[in-house]
């Protein structure tokens, strides 16, 4: 490789190097996900943050964004973001609820989006989630896995008689 040919190769490896997202190749289709991928362990708070916002430092985009095509080679990937997306539905209710979403707007829109106005919306409607769904142990509400949580939202829902969200999204 010729001197002129390896300064153009480190020049577009720092061009896409200083990318947001990185686009991988994963069993001859193009994702955002790298292989192997596994969604993690999150608290409520952790996944809010990672709907609107992603993990910059895993280098993953907002789970908002992510479509089934993204998701093919994540070992029930779709379903698990199917779960997400139900807690954030329930989460959207609460915000509506409180009129939170008046003070700082829901985001709707990511390209909007920053850490600070995440953070704020959540200290909005986390303690009104954890008061509604939360366990009977309210220290430790905030430690407990989204996942915990939203199986409360559904143990809530049945016992109040609350529609299923195919039944509220049907009505809509």
């Amino acid at each position: 490789m010729s001197l002129n040919e390896k300064i153009k190769t480190a020049k577009a490896r720092a061009t896409v190097n200083k990318r947001q997202l990185k686009v991988g190749l994963n069993r001859g289709r193009l994702t955002v996900l790298p292989p192997g991928y596994k969604f993690p362990s999150m608290t409520c708070h952790q996944l809010f943050h990672n709907w609107f916002i992603g993990n910059i430092k895993e280098n993953t985009p907002a789970f908002k964004s992510l479509t089934s095509k993204d998701l093919y080679h994540v070992k029930g990937g779709k379903a698990m973001r199917a779960k997400m997306e139900g807690f954030m539905m329930r989460v959207k209710e609460i915000a509506d609820e409180t009129q939170a979403s008046s003070r700082i707007s829901w985001p709707i829109n990511l390209s909007n989006v920053s850490v600070s106005k995440i953070t704020e919306l959540w200290g909005d409607i986390g303690p009104k989630l954890y008061e509604k769904y939360g366990l009977t142990n309210q220290a430790r509400n905030s430690e407990n896995s989204w996942r915990t949580m939203y199986n409360n939202m559904l143990e809530y829902e049945a016992k109040n008689g609350i529609a299923s969200r195919k039944k509220r999204k049907a009505d809509n």
